[in-house]
């Protein structure tokens, strides 16, 4: 773009109307107020005709520029001309390459005539085409017998019908080939968008002779794997495969080529040792291109054993098929059960809600992520617990204190998060005794987290956690210590103030072993600078705590052992009960 530091001026230039074919070197003189102008820039592209020619270069102090076009044209037709100078309107024109003498053909079009293949009128691979050509006389005689020759470089065409004639056709007219046309094999295995060069060799009556150039493309579907569902209606329908139950298994294809797929079918496999299939195929409706489609019913069919691992994987592979006789592989996952549901609620957290929303998506939990100025309490109760993370947010919580009393209030799961939290709610006394089980906000610095409960869940399970976590401070905003409610438990404190919270748990029953209500840490979760595991690791423990209830309970040794124990003790006293008073019933018959 050229920028002009005064009004621009008109420019005035001279050009050749013809440059012959064979010849490379093109003249333009520019003038500017009528005076020669130097330093203007001159630009020739011709791209038609098969041609790709450019050129540029200035003018010298005479207003001239020779432009010498590398490769020199090919073939007659528009030479475009753009110049353009300092504080000028820029000019555009168009010039021409000429033939000298005879009859000069340049592509114009072509028919597809694939009526031995689908007939839909595309070049799919495995067709055989007929394809009739149209030429253009641009030259300066009429063009008789002529006769034109096609050919072409790709490893995927094969040409059965190379030679076509044309009728005779005027200066500036056109001539489609006479049947039988040309003809050429598309290979079965061409790939789909693969564009292919033909040239077309053509001559004429008095020896006048030239080539010209156009380019196809091979088109087909490709259908890939886009998307799953699971309908499970006749299971717990939270719309994944649980351990023991039998879905239907809806699948989703997109036709990422060029081409309608039609006809399409698939079959179905999978490599689980606990999945069973027992409806492998299942078919789709037409797909035009860039369409994506659910399998139509019943769909596949599957179950998955009772003693399935939750978040087992499943890697299932579909073969599909089309009625053109197209064949594809796709693959894709399939979780077979999901730990729970959840809905993280990010309150400005500054990173925490991401890193809790990514580790419970790989910990196989179900996620939904929002914001907390859009989040609906009354969805709430549909997933199993909710997070609120408010990391380092120093005005968190406060826009959604009262739907959380509400939520857990109604018996709500609830982990929340975030090193101003109890700051910022220490004078909403309701907020502090039912959420977050504190009785006051303390300090805005800790030190680091220390153990209190080695026996607490949240402490062993499923995964040992270390004695101490390292929580980095950058601001207030990522501490917050207090005093613990007595009905809560302490699992970490700070090694600042011990006895103050940093994580402690809440269960509304007595038995800390089926899960609890509340998890509250009060500091920026972000901020937890010990190996990345061992975060992850408090995240799952604190998720499987809250997501525990007496039908997932995790039972340990200690605790199945006593309850063997009290069982037989129990049955040993009734037998040794029953056979005393036996005994003394035999006695008394004795002594009557």
């Amino acid at each position: 773009m050229e920028l002009h530091t005064e009004i621009p001026v008109e420019l005035s230039f001279d050009y050749p109307e013809c440059l012959y074919l064979g010849e490379n070197m093109y003249p333009v003189t520019v003038w500017q107020n009528g005076a020669a102008l130097a330093g203007a820039r001159v630009c020739l592209i011709k791209s038609d005709a098969g041609d790709n020619v450019r050129g540029f270069g200035f003018t010298n102090k005479k207003g001239i520029a020779t432009i010498i076009l590398d490769p020199a044209p090919e073939a007659p037709d528009i030479l475009q001309i753009t110049v353009t100078a300092t504080n000028s309107v820029p000019l555009e024109t168009s010039g021409a390459v000429c033939v000298a003498t005879g009859p000069w053909l340049n592509y114009q079009s072509h028919q597809v005539d694939d009526s031995t293949g689908n007939g839909d009128g595309m070049i799919n691979p495995g067709e055989t085409i007929i394809m009739p050509v149209t030429l253009l006389n641009v030259g300066l005689e009429t063009a008789t017998g002529v006769v034109g020759t096609l050919s072409s470089t790709s490893p995927f065409i094969n040409i059965t019908d190379a030679t076509a004639t044309f009728p005779d056709f005027a200066i500036g007219q056109t001539g489609q080939s006479n049947p039988d046309h040309f003809a050429f094999e598309v290979a079965s295995t061409t790939p789909n968008a693969e564009n292919i060069t033909f040239t077309l060799d053509w001559n004429t009556t008095g020896g006048f002779n030239g080539s010209t150039h156009w380019t196809v493309q091979i088109v087909k579907p490709d259908l890939v794997y886009a998307d799953h569902q699971v309908n499970d209606d006749s299971g717990n329908d939270n719309g994944y495969l649980d351990p023991g139950e039998s879905v239907q298994l809806e699948v989703s294809l997109l036709n990422q080529g060029g081409a309608e797929a039609s006809g399409i079918t698939a079959v179905l496999s999978e490599d689980s040792l606990y999945v069973t299939i027992s409806d492998d195929q299942a078919v789709w409706p037409d797909l035009a291109p860039s369409q994506t489609a659910f399998s139509l019913g019943p769909h596949f069919s599957l179950s998955a054993a009772p003693d399935t691992p939750r978040g087992h994987v499943v890697h299932c592979q579909l073969e599909i098929s089309t009625l053109a006789g197209y064949e594809f592989s796709t693959s894709f996952n399939l979780i077979a059960g999901i730990n729970g549901q959840v809905l993280v609620i990010d309150d400005n957290s500054n990173g925490s809600s991401t890193i809790l929303a990514t580790t419970l998506t790989d910990m196989f939990y179900r996620v939904t992520s929002e914001t907390a100025s859009i989040t609906d309490p009354l969805t709430w109760s549909n997933y199993d617990f909710i997070v609120h993370a408010s990391g380092n947010n120093y005005l968190s919580v406060p826009f959604l204190a009262s739907d959380l009393i509400n939520y857990v209030q109604n018996g709500g799961r609830l982990l929340i998060e975030g090193g101003e939290v109890l700051h910022d709610l220490n004078s909403n006394t309701q907020f502090k005794n039912i959420v977050l089980h504190c009785q006051n906000y303390s300090h805005s610095y800790g030190q680091s987290l220390a153990q209190t409960s080695t026996t607490h869940p949240i402490s062993t399970t499923p995964h040992l956690l270390p004695a101490n976590f390292s929580v980095d401070y950058y601001s207030m905003t990522d501490h917050d210590t207090g005093v613990i409610s007595s009905d809560a438990i302490g699992v970490y404190d700070w090694t600042q103030y011990p006895g103050q919270v940093g994580i402690i748990a809440y269960d509304n029953d007595p038995d800390l072993d089926n899960g609890g209500q509340i998890v509250f840490c009060s500091f920026n979760l972000a901020r937890i600078s010990n190996p990345t595991l061992d975060r992850d690791h408090l995240i799952e423990n604190m998720a499987h705590w809250l997501r525990s209830t007496p039908d997932h309970e995790v039972p340990t040794l200690s605790r199945g052992g006593l309850i063997l124990t009290c069982v037989i003790l129990t049955l040993i006293l009734c037998l040794a009960s029953r056979q005393r008073n036996n005994t003394e019933k035999l006695k008394s018959r004795l002594d009557t």
